[in-house]
């Protein structure tokens, strides 16, 4: 990608959009690949997740995430390993969600799991200014499935 001097994030994005699917490793956790992921789901992507057995994923952050575990992921232990896997895949179809009416809630908010001051300050900040949201707290359901939090940027009730 010729991504000097341009927002990197861009160039993904638009490479995302073109693409038939995406293969993301998740052997450790990041906020920008997490973010590609969401995006690739949000655009119907088929999205296969990897993690290298040979670093030790930490299955606990996988697990606490939720999506992640919920569609599923490939272990590899070396670049043989991955190709042979890759090269074997024979469904890239799209994912296919269920069709719900957007909700009229704007905001989706995802509550941390410890309340800290900075947390607090944007869910007051939030119910006072009298926008309609809908909130995830992780200390009343374990983690969101990829299917719960699609439905809930839709729709809460899939009628």
């Amino acid at each position: 990608m010729d991504t000097p001097g341009r927002f990197l994030s861009d160039s993904i994005l638009q490479k995302i959009d073109l693409a038939s699917f995406i293969v993301a490793d998740i052997t450790r956790l990041n906020f920008n690949v997490t973010f590609e992921v969401g995006y690739a789901i949000g655009r119907q992507k088929r999205t296969f997740l990897i993690s290298n057995r040979a670093f030790i994923p930490d299955e606990k952050a996988i697990s606490q995430l939720g999506i992640y575990d919920t569609l599923g992921h490939k272990s590899y232990e070396n670049s043989d390993d991955l190709t042979d896997w890759l090269t074997s895949v024979q469904d890239i179809s799209p994912l296919e969600f269920p069709s719900y009416e957007i909700d009229r809630a704007p905001i989706f908010v995802l509550d941390t799991l410890h309340k800290t001051d900075a947390s607090l300050r944007i869910i007051s900040k939030i119910k006072k200014s009298r926008i309609s949201f809908r909130s995830y707290d992780p200390k009343e359901q374990a983690r969101p499935s990829t299917f719960e939090a699609y439905r809930s940027v839709r729709n809460r009730s899939p009628s």
